[in-house]
């Protein structure tokens, strides 16, 4: 008898499918911008209906699908196809609109994977005008190692050009011509306006008589085709050959821009406490053997290249104050509560179980809704937070290298300085020239006594206002200072040697003012320093010469303290008495 063999018996495991992890999106920011719309044509009210009906037409353009037909200032909709949404609230005096969208083909490249962008658009009616705010975020997957490139949404130029955005001026795609378009006294206060979101880029007419190399345009710089490219980003502004002496006589040389230079007045300009490095300055030599790494251009083309790419990064790092134009989560949030408070009156009010209960799963609901928008709110502030920490630490990584930089390069400045003096047997600064007028003193502290003096901003306006009639002794006493006195701090010659030097000038020094009185004359006797932080020093020494005599013609003071870690001396006024009981 044949036994029938059991076949074998296979067990195979259950093979579950694995879920795709393709990790936590990096977000970055790649525009943004919150300036007023201007409203001063038309009724407030009709300009914020009609600034919503533009925004909504370029959504509309932007999303596949057709958007409601109520859609308007008042309606609050959710749009959505697979991988693209619309969500839209009004509430009372705001509006907001947000697009999230996979990144497509744009200008010859194509689409990248894992990639996604978000625009948030924001209107609100405050008491002091109509905003316009909106911010663009891309969202890329870890694998995403493509270039991100910076983009300014088109929304932004069609209502700039049919309502018109206000930031101190009209935003323009064109250049603004001081003199023609604006007067000298206007362009000092767009310049010197706190509120001013936006940098002003100053190209300055060069006599072309002059030039080193010949130069087609006006301005060395295509003043249209720059603005053009940083509508948005920032203002560009034309200053003819004529009023560059004007703005000179109004900022002082050391602030202007003339013959060919470009310069960059960044937001919040104080002439009398920034410092001249925070608003840059670039001279039309520079411009002219400019050249950009990685890139085949070379001169104004390379140094326009590198413009734009500098605004454009720079405005990534602006802290913009949303809390006044709040963007579609904090406005839904908005609706929820007053939501929550009709149905808390209605709760009050109800007169049957069943109105009670109906009134009570709409509260429910409704709660529902609100924490599950604190927790995208969270999560966006958290996102918003990694962003600025990101941005913090790559800010000190390159504080810190360039701090350590300095230190070298002032260390290796020193011992050049002192191996030439060696060799030559003379003091380099002897052969020095010493100007007549103050006028070139900023720039001539600048280039010879970089490393030992520092000339504080507001020291300039001290400059600007001078009567002093013996300007050759200023800058005799500028390098007693940067030389004896400061080889005296650093223990390189004796009090004996600087007091000898000091007295050959008919110079005399002390301390300024006691301390405990200085506060007596508001800051007069103090400086931000460093420059650029909030930080006071106390001009505790001072440097004079002139008797007992006031008279701003023949008294001269240099006010002073020495900086133990940068081992400089640092001037925060001259050539005049500040103010005592003296005087």
């Amino acid at each position: 008898m044949t036994t029938a063999v059991e076949p074998e018996k296979r067990f195979i495991p259950s093979v579950q499918p694995r879920g795709i992890r393709p990790g936590a999106p990096t977000v970055y920011t790649v525009y943004q911008l919150l300036l007023k719309i201007d409203s001063r044509t038309a009724d407030a009210g009709q300009t914020f209906d009609t600034t919503i009906q533009q925004t909504l037409a370029w959504v509309q353009e932007k999303f596949p699908d057709k958007l409601p037909e109520a859609a308007g200032p008042k309606q609050r909709f959710k749009c959505e196809v697979p991988g693209q949404r619309v969500n839209c609230a009004s509430h009372d005096r705001f509006w907001a609109v947000r697009l999230e969208q996979p990144d497509s083909p744009f200008d010859g490249r194509p689409a990248v994977g894992g990639r996604t962008w978000t625009t948030d658009i924001s209107i609100a009616q405050r008491e002091n005008g109509l905003f316009f705010g909106i911010k663009v975020i891309c969202a890329s997957l870890p694998d995403c190692s493509e270039k991100i490139f910076l983009t300014r949404p088109k929304v932004i130029r069609e209502i700039a050009e049919q309502t018109g955005i206000i930031d101190g001026i009209r935003i323009s795609p064109k250049p603004l011509c001081i003199g023609q378009d604006i007067t000298i006294d206007d362009f000092y206060n767009l310049v010197t306006d706190p509120n001013r979101s936006l940098p002003v880029i100053v190209l300055s007419q060069p006599d072309k008589h002059r030039l080193p190399v010949p130069v087609l345009l006006p301005y060395v710089l295509d003043g249209n085709y720059l603005a053009e490219k940083i509508f948005g980003y920032a203002h560009v502004a034309l200053l003819p050959w004529a009023e560059s002496f004007n703005w000179t006589n109004k900022v002082g040389k050391a602030w202007s821009v003339f013959n060919g230079a470009v310069r960059t007045y960044h937001t919040g300009l104080n002439f009398e406490t920034n410092p001249l490095y925070c608003h840059p300055l670039t001279l039309l030599e520079e411009i002219l053997f400019w050249s950009e790494p990685n890139t085949k251009d070379i001169a104004e083309r390379a140094f326009t290249s590198f413009l734009i790419n500098a605004v454009q990064t720079n405005s990534l790092s602006r802290r913009i104050d949303w809390s006044g134009n709040p963007f579609v989560n904090d406005v839904e949030l908005m609706i929820e509560q007053t939501e929550q408070k009709n149905l808390a009156f209605y709760l009050e009010n109800s007169r049957s179980d069943q109105e009670t209960l109906r009134v009570l799963k709409s509260q429910k609901e409704s709660q529902d809704r609100e924490i599950d928008l604190l927790k995208r709110s969270i999560k966006g502030k958290e996102n918003e937070i990694s962003e600025y920490c990101d941005l913090a630490t790559s800010a000190e990584k390159d504080k810190s290298y360039y701090e350590d930089e300095n230190k070298k390069l002032r260390a290796h400045i020193n011992v050049l300085r002192m191996q030439l003096e060696k060799r030559q047997k003379q003091k380099i600064d002897d052969s020095i020239t010493i100007p007549v007028t103050l006028d070139d003193l900023p720039e001539w502290v600048n280039e010879y006594l970089v490393g030992r003096v520092v000339l504080h901003p507001r020291a300039f306006q001290g400059i600007k206002k001078s009567d002093y009639k013996n300007p050759p002794l200023v800058y005799k006493a500028l390098l007693l200072l940067a030389n004896q006195y400061r080889d005296m701090k650093l223990g390189l010659v004796s009090q004996e040697d600087y007091v000898k030097s000091r007295d050959a000038l008919q110079l005399r020094d002390g301390g300024s003012i006691d301390e405990d009185h200085a506060g007596e004359y508001d800051s007069a006797y103090y400086v931000q320093y460093p420059i650029g932080t909030s930080a006071n020093r106390f001009l505790e020494y001072h440097l004079r010469c002139g008797g007992n005599t006031r008279d701003p013609e023949r008294c001269l003071a240099i006010y002073f303290f020495w900086d133990d870690e940068s081992r400089q001396v640092v001037i925060g006024w001259l050539p005049s008495h500040l103010e005592n009981k003296m005087t």
